[in-house]
């Protein structure tokens, strides 16, 4: 059983998801991209941030979550993989930003 942290966690995560998910088909959705060329660079962009966001997330809860169930890592592993965990974080949401803020563009 992982602990209740770990737990609340996970669903943090998942309510993000759902929030970036929900805004990305609402802008889809009113917003259409008329360029063809743009749309599969917008998408990967955006998938790519999602990604990385949600990975480094579970591991830096992960990590912090595994000292208390069965001792995997030491404290001092366990705080690295936690940070680097939220350092693949912030660049998943600098990459979620890049790719939302390419949304609205033209290329002419």
């Amino acid at each position: 059983m992982v602990p209740g942290f770990v737990q609340l966690g996970i669903l943090a995560v998942l309510f993000q998801v759902t929030i970036i998910a929900g805004f990305y088909s609402y802008l889809r959705w009113r917003y259409p991209i008329p360029d063809a060329e743009l749309r599969p660079r917008t998408k990967w962009l955006l998938l790519s941030g999602l990604a990385l966001v949600t990975f480094g997330q579970l591991a830096a809860f992960g990590a912090s979550g595994s000292l208390r169930v069965a001792s995997v890592f030491s404290m001092r592993q366990a705080i690295r993989i936690q940070n680097a965990g939220f350092l693949v974080t912030f660049l998943g949401y600098g990459i979620l930003v890049a790719g939302f803020a390419l949304y609205p563009r033209k290329s002419d």
